[in-house]
C-alpha cells in the first residue's frame, strides 16, 4: 500500500478494492495458470481482509471493498466481525444484472459498483465470443431512444442508477 501511495503521491486512498478472492504470486501481472496464485490454504481470504482493515485504521485509505466477489465470499468476510466492504464491484448490465447479488448486498450495506455496464464483448473473446453485444440489441435501442437518448449506454446508465448501484 505504501509503495501505490508513493507512486500516485498521495498520503491515503478514497477506497482501496480487494479486486479478486484469490492471491497472486508476487511478479505475476495476471495469473493464467494455477501456480500463479496461492490457494485458499496459503492465504485465506479473512488474512487478506484482516489486512484491508489495517490499512483502513491505519489511515491509509477511508474505505474498504471488494471488486468481483459473490455471496460466498462476502459472507466470508462478514462473518469475520469487524467491519465489511463498504463496496462491491462486479461486471452487471442487463444481459448479467446479478438481482441476487445486488439484493444480498443492499440487505447487507455493501454499495454495488458496476464495472462493463455496456458489457464485456471485447474481453476474455473466447468465452463471451456468442453473447449477444448490448448495444446492438434492438429492444435496448428501442427503449433507449424512447426514454433517454439515442445512445443505449445512457440507458444502461440509467437502468443501473434507479437499482442503487454505480457504473465505473
Amino acid at each position: 500500500m505504501k509503495k501505490t501511495l508513493s507512486d500516485l503521491r498521495l498520503d491515503n486512498l478514497d477506497l482501496y478494492l480487494v479486486h479478486w478472492p484469490i492471491a497472486f504470486k508476487p511478479g505475476v501481472g495476471f495469473a493464467t495458470h494455477r501456480e500463479e496464485f496461492y490457494t485458499y490454504q496459503d492465504v485465506p481470504l479473512t488474512q487478506t481482509w484482516e489486512a484491508m482493515q489495517e490499512q483502513k485504521a491505519s489511515g491509509l485509505t477511508k474505505h474498504i471493498g471488494v471488486s468481483n466477489f459473490n455471496q460466498v465470499k462476502l459472507n466470508e468476510i462478514l462473518s469475520m466481525g469487524g467491519e465489511g466492504p463498504e463496496m462491491n464491484q462486479v461486471e452487471m448490465h442487463p444481459f448479467l444484472p446479478q438481482e441476487n447479488l445486488v439484493k444480498f448486498c443492499t440487505a447487507h450495506g455493501i454499495l454495488m459498483t458496476a464495472y462493463s455496464p455496456l458489457g464485456s464483448p471485447d474481453s476474455r473473446a473466447e468465452r463471451h465470443k456468442n453473447d449477444p453485444r448490448l448495444l446492438d440489441n434492438s429492444v435496448v435501442m428501442e427503449i433507449a431512444k424512447k426514454t433517454w437518448s439515442k445512445r443505449g449506454s445512457n440507458f444502461d446508465c440509467l437502468v443501473n442508477f434507479k437499482r442503487h448501484c454505480c457504473n465505473s
